[in-house]
């Protein structure tokens, strides 16, 4: 009972926070639709995939690590433990901003793109001080719900007063990362020993920070070169327009499986315990979370399927109706995403992530080349094709192996 009621508590503290912050954060992104017009938008949220790579670079899995050190190992001193940790995001920030100069001089875009690409990469800087993992390990989900409303108000509110036509779209990336600002800081002062955390930089440590989570940042890696690159894909073969419209579906997908992700993030302490203690306990509790959330989907699924153009065009106005395919199609990956999310969580409580990496870098695999193939011909709705398919054989694979692993022993 007392599981129940804390899984309940921190589901209930992210949900709140996280859905009022994610829809201040989607009336911003259906407003910028309406004002840069599909091309600028485009723009923003082409750069915003760069940006989704950098951010991996720049935590390699360590995010997850230190959130299941935390909750599992209680002999960590964690304040210690979390200086270092930030220190070393902070070098790896900083590579990361350093590949990220390289290739936009390397490729061919014009200098308005480039800049908003750069622009976007200082949103790295705040980042690698958010403290979210740490309070997710310590199940204090309140303060992550806090700081993300706090975020998207200073987004929404910024985004309102100074974009008002496509000539500003350069000012986006600067406001989001003003926005980052406020998230970050308001964990790292609401932390309780924020005075006992002190930058340390212990190499032998790092070394075995990386070695340690290698294996989940990795498994992000591929992960995340399916989840953008059809964007990507997107913006080097066709227009930014078409960019903008596949964006606009995307973003509402996103907005639900993010729902499932605070789900599954709430639960994940309980998961990490679960694997010190009883794998039979596990077990039962992911066949029943599974279960809860197969349902749902479904019925998600056909609603929004049907409801489609109505939610489109209430979203984003009458020039996006050309995204409703695509969304109709993506929309199949809502629940799909959020059962991989459920898996991965028992592969990485379980320290088996690797085990996994197979499964994921052929799903990735045929991910990308789907693109490769579809878009040139079919365009938006070959990209949404090609990420259905990617996210069906990854989380068949990676549910396969961790019902093995939870069957074992």
């Amino acid at each position: 009972m007392a599981v129940r009621t804390t899984i309940l508590k921190n589901f209930a503290s992210l949900f709140v926070g996280q859905v009022a912050a994610r829809g201040l954060n989607f009336v911003a992104i259906a407003y910028l639709a309406r004002v840069l017009g599909s091309d600028g938008f485009g723009m923003i949220n082409f750069a915003q995939a760069i940006l989704a790579y950098l951010m991996v670079a720049c935590t390699l899995g360590l995010d997850v690590f230190g959130t299941r050190e935390i909750a599992a190992n209680h002999k960590i001193k964690k304040e210690s433990f979390i200086g270092n940790l930030l220190a070393l995001r902070v070098g790896l920030a900083l590579l990361s901003l350093v590949g990220l100069g390289i290739f936009i001089l390397a490729i061919n875009k014009p200098a308005l793109e480039k800049e908003v690409m750069f622009a976007y990469g200082l949103y790295v800087l705040p980042f690698v001080f958010y403290l979210g993992w740490v309070f997710c390990g310590i199940e204090r989900m309140e303060y992550i719900g806090i700081a993300a409303v706090l975020s998207r108000l200073a987004f929404l509110a910024t985004v309102v007063v100074l974009i008002k036509d496509p000539g500003n779209v350069i000012f986006v990336p600067y406001l989001w990362f003003t926005a980052a600002v406020v998230e970050s800081l308001f964990l790292i002062f609401s932390y309780p020993k924020f005075g006992g955390i002190k930058f340390n930089v212990h190499l032998p440590e790092w070394k075995l920070f990386i070695k340690d989570s290698a294996w989940i940042g990795l498994s992000v890696i591929l992960i995340q070169i399916y989840s953008s690159f059809n964007l990507v894909m997107l913006g080097f073969m066709k227009t930014n327009h078409e960019v903008g419209l596949y964006s606009a579906a995307s973003k509402i997908i996103l907005f639900m499986v993010a729902i499932g992700a605070f789900y599954n993030n709430s639960i994940f302490p309980v998961i990490s315990r679960y694997a010190q203690d009883s794998k039979l306990k596990l077990k039962r509790f992911i066949h029943r979370n599974i279960s809860f959330i197969g349902v749902g989907g479904v019925a998600l699924w056909i609603l929004l399927f049907i409801f489609a153009r109505q939610i489109i065009v209430l979203a984003y106005g009458d020039d996006y109706r050309g995204s409703v395919l695509a969304f109709q199609i993506l929309s199949l990956t809502i629940v799909i995403s959020i059962v991989r999310l459920i898996y991965v969580s028992v592969l990485v409580a379980l320290n088996k992530i690797k085990e996994s990496l197979w499964g994921v870098g052929i799903g990735c695999g045929i991910n990308v080349t789907l693109n490769f193939l579809l878009i040139p011909r079919y365009g938006i709705v070959g990209a949404a094709i090609a990420t259905v398919i990617g996210e069906i054989i990854i989380t068949t694979m990676i549910g396969r192996i961790a019902l093995r692993l939870l069957s074992e022993g």
